[in-house]
């Protein structure tokens, strides 16, 4: 179980750096509103993770009782590296022609009056629809599966990933709710932060994970075609 814990670790800390869900989910403890849209996104976004997680790891069975062979795998780790690339250089390129310092993304303003119901559905969209966190996670989900762990060790280990990789959404609300207004001065410092620089987050991390993906998956089909 060690290893493989090992192996859904890194992908579980890529998932939780991720500036526009910490971002998002920090203007709404600012916003003042009420305390069931702060748990509401909290919870979407928990739950979108734990989603694609257990899809993921229900394709590394299929995958493993069909005795898929590597280079299906190693073909996958490659397309979603090369795609992360791409997305990498199309954020760079968006950011160079809007400029640096265009003032705060519109989406601002809009998560600022989010109901409880909305936040939910929000935070489940960015956990499901984000091309990075289905890279990391694909990859994860058929590792886990592929360990072939008894079912509550297979359990703990995903239910490790979730939580590592929520963790700079779910601190920011449990430390919110404990201390209250007292911790609004830094979440308001981290908000700037990661509003004056996440684009530069999210194209490094494309570059970081996209890279790693396709130097895997072209490593995997080389070593397919030599053992043939």
């Amino acid at each position: 179980m060690d290893s493989a814990i090992g192996q859904v670790l890194v992908p579980a800390l890529g998932v939780s750096i991720s500036p526009v869900p910490v971002a998002a989910g920090i203007v709404i403890l600012l916003a003042g509103r009420p305390r069931g849209t702060s748990a509401g996104f909290l919870a979407g976004w928990l739950t979108g993770i734990a989603l694609v997680l257990a899809t993921a790891t229900r394709l590394g069975h299929v995958t493993e009782t069909g005795r898929a062979p590597g280079s299906a795998l190693s073909g996958l780790a490659l397309v979603l590296g090369l795609v992360l690339l791409a997305l990498a250089a199309r954020t760079w390129r968006r950011r160079v022609v809007r400029g640096p310092d265009r003032g705060p993304p519109a989406w601002i303003t809009a998560v600022d009056s989010l109901a409880p119901g909305r936040a939910l559905a929000l935070g489940l969209l960015l956990a499901v629809v984000n091309p990075k966190n289905l890279a990391l996670m694909l990859p994860a989900g058929i590792a886990l599966a592929r360990a072939q762990l008894p079912a509550e060790e297979q359990v703990l280990v995903g239910v490790t990933f979730v939580l590592v990789a929520t963790s700079t959404v779910l601190v920011p609300v449990v430390v919110h709710r404990s201390l209250g207004p007292r911790v609004d001065p830094s979440l308001n410092a981290a908000r700037i932060f990661l509003i004056r620089h996440g684009t530069v987050i999210s194209v490094v991390l494309l570059l970081m994970v996209g890279i790693v993906l396709a130097a895997q998956g072209a490593g995997g089909l080389v070593t397919t075609l030599q053992t043939t």
